[in-house]
């Protein structure tokens, strides 16, 4: 780290950059992207010269937080901070390193007083560079990523009719980072002052800026083979401009080349050129700028012969620049459609989808194989590896109901409120704090919600927030909420894995505290026949292998059956494979409308890895999915005369109408069908916003302790079992066998 000069005492500010790439380059998942940064010396001699310090010319690739410390020692040694406009591709920051085109841009050299309003389309962010000087950024939605030539047609319409600065164009362009100091002259601090913050479609980009159609490609005289330059100047230094991001970069390293192209340079464009080879050297590991300025310098005033801007555009040549506007690498259009799942367009798409799909498939499936081979039985596996001690207990996200490294399946019908529960889950997760009473772990979540869009989602999080009383500054960095309504979503089609699949484990392995994955739902998520046991079965098992590996709870939405069965398989639509593949199922039912709303249950229907938990009680308030217990039951401090609380003497009167109807009671959880609390809940004597299934628990056990209900013994066709009556009642059966 360069800590030297002046300008020791600089504070730059990390929010503000922070804040700016993420406007910039959203996060995907929550996951930070690298951004790629360069510093320069930044201050100039008392005879307004650039002090030109090499010692300050770096590059540095990472996330900001990782970077941060080092850009703020090269900015405390005078140098100024930049960032790529465009995203990289981590190998150089030629233009054949640009991995995705984020956007277009104004650099405005004019002084004025206020930045501009009088743009056809507002811009995303508005950026003053230094007093009085703006940067203009238009970010397109990452759906749609911009092809070079509509973005260079952008830039020179840009140039030619708003006043941008036509210097500023390449699209490996550099530009000053919001939150470090421009340090020509008395430091300033660059900041964001405007914008809107959204990333726009790029139909209205173009509306608003129609590209310009030309050919910065140097055009080949057929007869004489010499070069024809473009005569508009504009136009002019956009062909040269991407020529030199074209140039090979071991050409730095030949002297005899080097010298050349910098004789180029000062032919067509004299002292002003200098940057321009001064940049494009630096690319070299024996890079020297006391030696760049005294070559340069030696350039003026000799005769350098026949090497005009030819010469640059025959060494161009080797990186293919004699193509009108190469579209990006194979490798580069892999990347892009692997980060957004977007097939190429054209009679290219059948045969590109077939190959992904084959590949990703081949390494998804060379997984499960490995994975399926060490799970293999054979009947000579040995029990030795137990002599250590038991293998660790399995552990769950919430309570004992929701396991860790597994696939739960959440069944409910539509409008219940299935997605507001996921939304729930994940903020809960998020915040650490109990979910319908019951704990959870806290850490990461990110939610994949394929069918609402982004104000349906804030909307939903506003209330959510409000209901539980949670401050969304807890949340931030854990709650990953990603609007994905134009994209595609899809992780299983054709029996096979997708790259959608792939990216959620690009997240997961960068992600490692990642505790919950939501993912809403099953009908979009799923692209086969859900009634098909193997295609269900088979994308289950991968999602399975997917949360095991990466220590993960995976809680997969999905509709209910429509079928009539109480059987808890045909709890879910489709196959029953849905409901045998998931390690757990929970069901959300709606029963009644209370005085709050609707009444509901949480019902735990499957339960591989632990003990069956009891119905959650629960209901709409405050516009959420809240738990009936506590909310508005009578204090249990109130004791009547008898010494009896409200919720034994409910107890108590329910106890009487089961004696009247003839039925008999029990108070092990574990009865399905007479445990005393379930039943007495739907009795009209009780009223479920002031009694709860847990207040006659707790009811019960006090009674028993007090005697006043007591447990005796019967015979049922020569079997015996116990049930529970009021002690004045005890031996009175009328039904006893």
């Amino acid at each position: 780290m360069i800590e030297m000069y002046t300008h020791h005492t600089l504070k730059p500010d990390f929010e503000e950059a922070r804040r700016f790439l993420t406007i910039l380059d959203p996060a995907l998942f929550g996951i930070p992207r690298p951004f790629d940064f360069r510093t320069f010396d930044d201050v100039r001699n008392t005879d307004g010269s650039l002090r030109r310090n090499g010692l300050l010319n770096a590059n540095h690739r990472g996330k900001l937080e990782d970077v941060f410390e080092s850009l703020c020692g090269y900015q405390r040694g005078g140098a100024g901070v930049f960032f790529t406009a465009n995203r990289m591709d981590g190998k150089g920051c030629l233009a054949k390193n640009v991995d995705y085109i984020r956007g277009v841009w104004i650099d405005d050299d004019n002084i004025r007083q206020a930045h501009r309003v009088d743009f056809p389309e507002k811009p995303t962010v508005i950026v003053e560079s230094s007093p009085g000087k703006f940067h203009y950024y238009w970010i397109i939605r990452y759906q749609y990523p911009l092809e070079m030539n509509i973005f260079d047609g952008i830039m020179l319409r840009l140039a030619q009719d708003w006043g941008h600065d036509k210097g500023a164009s390449g699209i490996a362009r550099v530009m000053r980072l919001p939150g470090f100091y421009h340090c020509k002259g008395e430091p300033f601090m660059s900041r964001i002052v405007g914008g809107t913050g959204r990333q726009m479609d790029l139909y209205d980009l173009i509306q608003a800026f129609p590209p310009i159609e030309h050919s910065v490609s140097p055009l080949i005289d057929d007869e004489t083979g010499e070069i024809k330059m473009p005569e508009d100047s504009i136009l002019r230094a956009a062909a040269i401009g991407a020529a030199m991001s074209r140039i090979p970069a071991m050409y730095c390293d030949d002297r005899k080349t080097w010298l050349e192209i910098g004789m180029a340079i000062n032919h067509e464009f004299g002292d002003a050129g200098f940057s321009m080879w001064d940049d494009w050297s630096q690319n070299s590991d024996k890079y020297d700028q006391k030696d760049s300025v005294k070559t340069w310098k030696g350039f003026a005033g000799k005769g350098i012969g026949d090497i005009k801007i030819g010469t640059l555009f025959y060494y161009s040549n080797g990186a293919g620049f004699w193509e009108q506007y190469p579209q990006p690498s194979q490798e580069t259009i892999d990347a892009i459609n692997r980060q957004f799942g977007r097939p190429p367009e054209g009679p290219e798409h059948d045969a590109w989808e077939a190959e992904q799909r084959k590949k990703v498939s081949k390494e998804q499936q060379a997984d499960l194989k490995e994975h399926d081979a060490k799970l293999k039985p054979t009947l000579d596996a040995p029990i030795d590896r137990w002599d250590a001690g038991a293998p660790p207990a399995p552990v769950f996200l919430w309570g004992n109901i929701i396991p860790k490294k597994a696939v739960t399946l959440f069944v409910a019908d539509g409008g219940t409120g299935k997605s507001l529960f996921g939304q729930m889950m994940m903020t809960c997760v998020g915040a650490g704090c109990d979910l319908l009473g019951i704990p959870i772990r806290k850490g990461a979540a990110i939610g994949i919600f394929g069918e609402d869009p982004d104000a349906i989602l804030y909307e939903r999080q506003q209330r959510i927030e409000a209901g539980l009383n949670i401050s969304r500054d807890v949340l931030r960095g854990n709650l990953f909420i990603q609007e994905l309504v134009e994209f595609d979503v899809t992780m299983w089609s054709n029996d096979e894995a997708t790259l959608f699949f792939a990216d959620i484990e690009t997240s997961l392995i960068k992600r490692p505290d990642i505790e919950l994955v939501i993912i809403d739902n099953s009908s979009i998520s799923f692209d086969g026949n859900e009634n098909s046991r193997r295609d269900v079965h088979h994308f289950l098992r991968a999602l399975n292998r997917l949360a095991s590996k990466h220590d993960a709870s995976f809680v997969l939405l999905h509709h209910t059956s429509k079928s009539q069965g109480t059987d808890s398989y045909m709890s879910a639509s489709g196959s029953t494979a849905w409901v045998n593949g998931a390690r757990c199922v929970l069901r959300l039912c709606a029963e009644t409308d209370g005085e709050d709303g609707r009444a509901m249950r949480v019902e735990h229907i499957k339960h591989n890895y632990s003990q069956k938990h009891e119905d959650i009680e629960v209901h709409w308030c405050d516009d959420i999915i809240k738990p009936i217990v506590g909310l508005r039951a009578a204090p249990e401090e109130s004791v009547d005369d008898d010494g009896l609380t409200q919720h034994e003497r409910v107890f108590i009167g329910c106890m009487m109408r089961a004696e009247r109807l003839g039925l008999r009671l029990s108070a092990s959880i574990n009865s399905a069908k007479n445990y005393a609390p379930k039943i007495f809940v739907k009795f009209p004597e009780v009223d479920v916003t002031m009694v709860s299934i847990t207040h006659l628990e707790k009811a019960l056990h006090k009674l028993m302790d007090k005697g006043i209900i007591v447990e005796e013994e019967y015979e049922n066709h020569r079997r015996k079992f116990r049930k529970i009556v009021l002690a004045d009642k005890k031996g009175e059966d009328k039904n006893d066998e």
